[in-house]
């Protein structure tokens, strides 16, 4: 067999034998070289993963809760991305996170979230029922949001403001959509009233509320104009830091 015969022989096997190692390679290694090891003294959660690292299963205890990921990596055109499915307690999570040069990209994603958890953190009051989001789609580059979509409910419930007395709030249905301003979320109930919305207006976002909410929940007389604003906040915004962060 001819030199040049044997070295194509070796350079194929040496090809093949690092396309293997890496298609094969476990997470456990990657978890090594991201995640530091937790010790008793950093109080960082101890992480085991399995599965290879393009596909793969991570859990860990936080704060008494399990939490619980899957991935797996997909391929959408161009952009690279990861399949992502998360479970902590009653709280569900799934879709897909996709990177490019100039942002990134949120697609298909679902999420169940009881309303006792998030009232968990809130400084007063307290909330029932569950919030839904279905097939939520972001898409962000240059510091700005170029697309959204997607739709949220809520099962309703009671709330509590914590002080005087409950709140039945019914279900509710929020749409996600993207106007000439930017993001806009807009709130309405069961009979397709609109009773809120958060939105883009001058690189500041906004908050809305109309006649109607106040209205629905008992807090207001019902002769007055339900598309009546009574309540207006907004606060800039400000996405830079999310773009640095994506480019790096």
């Amino acid at each position: 067999m001819s030199t040049k015969k044997v070295i194509a022989l070796v350079g194929s096997f040496l090809v093949t034998l690092v396309i293997f190692v890496v298609i094969l390679m476990p997470a456990q290694v990657v978890k090594g070289a991201l995640i530091p090891a937790a010790s008793t003294d950093s109080g960082a959660p101890d992480v085991r993963v399995s599965g290879l690292w393009w596909k793969g299963h991570a859990d860990s205890i936080w704060k008494q809760q399990s939490i619980s990921v899957n991935w797996e990596m997909d391929w959408r055109g161009l952009t690279p991305g990861l399949l992502l499915s998360s479970a902590t307690g009653e709280i569900e999570v799934s879709g897909w996170v996709g990177v490019s040069n100039g942002g990134w990209q949120i697609a298909d994603a679902n999420a169940l979230l009881p309303a006792r958890q998030v009232s968990e953190f809130l400084p007063m009051g307290s909330a029932s029922g569950v919030l839904k989001l279905s097939q939520v789609a972001l898409n962000f580059e240059d510091d700005a949001v170029e697309h959204v979509s997607g739709a949220l409910h809520y099962t309703g419930g009671e709330l509590n403001w914590g002080f005087g007395d409950p709140v039945t709030v019914p279900p509710l249905d929020g749409l996600l959509s993207m106007q000439a301003s930017g993001p806009q979320l807009e709130i309405q109930d069961n009979k397709k009233q609109k009773l809120a919305m958060a939105f883009v207006e001058n690189k500041m976002i906004v908050l809305q509320v109309l006649q109607a909410f106040p209205q629905l929940l008992g807090m207001a007389e019902l002769g007055g104009d339900p598309n009546e604003e009574v309540y207006r906040t907004s606060r800039p915004l400000d996405f830079s830091n999310l773009g640095d962060g994506a480019g790096a």
